[in-house]
């Protein structure tokens, strides 16, 4: 939550203009205002955290994981020497704002600061501040800012799109939110055209160190190699409908008496082959037609003996 009190929230949300480089769901990435080498630069939650011992796990995971990535950017932008990550935490370490913040220090060959972690102040005008910010975000990657959405549909979109359009697959980790590389997690992409279902790939087990890269994956296999469906067209690329299921826990069940095909997807297995239908898909009827569809791509023949699952959907969409 914000703390309407705290600068820094204000800062981290758009409240107070500011030179930012990079925003998600989670951080907001400014130029200190009173630098200690050229580029110098916080990144701040936009939830409220007094220090790090405030901070939830998965952020200060995220932060660290933004922070190498844009330390890497920094570096070669900048042509920097070195670089320091400095977080206080309390007034005695030397916390003077008490909303955390992870400071990003370029180092240089000939900074005023030495090997010294306590720096002092370099002076830069308006004017050269705003030529270290433009240096620092020019032919940037557009980032997955809340605007354009669901960061999570945001992803398979641009997986797709650079796939059909210029035949790349996205790998560099610069160019991915941090919240998606901070978090593992199995997930399905499903992609509609005109309310038809054009590709559904996806698995029920995590087999990628970051939910990001499966997203990823499974939005280009879906949009190009799904047998059942025709590949996406580059032309017909504003018309489609992302959807990313990330699965929950799966629960065994008896029967189908605790199930319901529009809020659980299910799993079906004779112990060797399985199959997986997701909750709330269009050509789904009910119930036992799940069911049947499930066994079907297992092809479990009829009348053999399965064990059935049922999981929840965390649904992203754009």
């Amino acid at each position: 939550m914000k703390d309407d009190n705290c600068i820094f929230c204000k800062l981290a949300n758009g409240d107070i203009p500011t030179r930012s480089i990079y925003e998600d769901d989670m951080f907001k990435v400014i130029m200190d205002a009173a630098p200690a080498t050229k580029g110098h630069c916080l990144i701040l939650p936009k939830d409220h955290a007094a220090n790090l011992y405030e901070l939830p796990d998965e952020t200060a995971g995220a932060a660290m994981i933004l922070a190498k990535k844009l330390a890497t950017k920094m570096t070669k932008r900048l042509h920097a020497d070195g670089f320091n990550l400095v977080q206080n935490n309390g007034e005695v370490a030397g916390q003077t704002v008490f909303h955390f913040h992870l400071h990003l220090i370029p180092r240089y060959n000939d900074d005023k600061n030495g090997d010294k972690l306590c720096w002092n102040h370099e002076e830069f005008t308006d004017e050269q501040m705003d030529e270290i910010h433009e240096l620092l975000v020019k032919d940037s990657t557009p980032t997955f800012t809340p605007e354009e959405g669901d960061v999570y549909a945001a992803l398979a979109k641009k997986a797709l799109e650079t796939y059909v359009r210029e035949k790349k697959i996205i790998t560099d980790e610069a160019e991915l939110p941090a919240e998606l590389l901070s978090r593992k997690a199995p997930c399905f992409v499903s992609l509609f055209v005109d309310g038809q279902l054009r590709g559904c790939v996806g698995s029920a087990w995590a087999t990628r160190p970051a939910i990001a890269w499966e997203i990823m994956e499974f939005a280009v296999t879906a949009g190009t190699y799904d047998v059942r469906c025709e590949p996406i067209k580059e032309e017909e690329l504003s018309k489609v409908v992302y959807r990313v299921d990330v699965i929950g826990d799966m629960v065994e069940v008896d029967g189908p008496e605790t199930l319901d095909h529009k809020k659980y997807g299910v799993v079906v297995s004779d112990g060797v082959a399985q199959g997986l239908v997701l909750p709330d898909m269009p050509e789904i009827e009910d119930v036992q037609h799940q069911l049947e569809t499930a066994q079907s791509q297992a092809e479990i023949m009829p009348g053999t003996p399965v064990s059935i699952h049922r999981f929840e959907v965390e649904r992203h969409e754009g």
